[in-house]
């Protein structure tokens, strides 16, 4: 399983298919995404997998969702679940969620292993 850092992003494979993103105190930004969206795909290639972002801050996430369509990020990535450490978090999240649909479901969690519980279940459900 693979296991990597990415511009201090840590990439891991938790078990087969199921990917973490911890952004740790780095700000996630458009940029940054699609990058990271670029890398993901060179390493899975036509793997599908599932992620679960950790990421306590980020800015003009307005634009997240074109990001990961312009990437065709649904063509490897089958379901995403953020981890969301408070309120105002979960808050903004659902209101960027909400703008704008992806081909792949998405949802937010606030236990962490809640998350790999639904990602697992959407990754070996399909």
């Amino acid at each position: 399983m693979k296991k990597f850092t990415f511009y201090e992003v840590k990439i891991e494979e938790i078990e087969p298919g199921i990917v973490v993103t911890d952004y740790g105190s780095q700000l996630v930004t458009p940029v940054l995404l699609a990058d990271l969206l670029d890398r993901l795909a060179r390493e899975w290639g036509d793997t599908k997998i599932a992620m679960l972002t950790i990421a306590p801050s980020a800015t003009e996430m307005g634009k997240f969702t074109s990001v990961v369509e312009e990437k065709n990020a649904s063509g490897f990535i089958i379901a995403s679940a953020v981890l969301a450490s408070n309120q105002l978090q979960r808050e903004l999240i659902r209101v960027v969620h909400g703008q704008k649909q992806t081909a792949h479901p998405r949802r937010i969690f606030e236990d962490k292993e809640e998350a790999i519980a639904w990602l697992r279940e959407e990754l070996h459900g399909r």
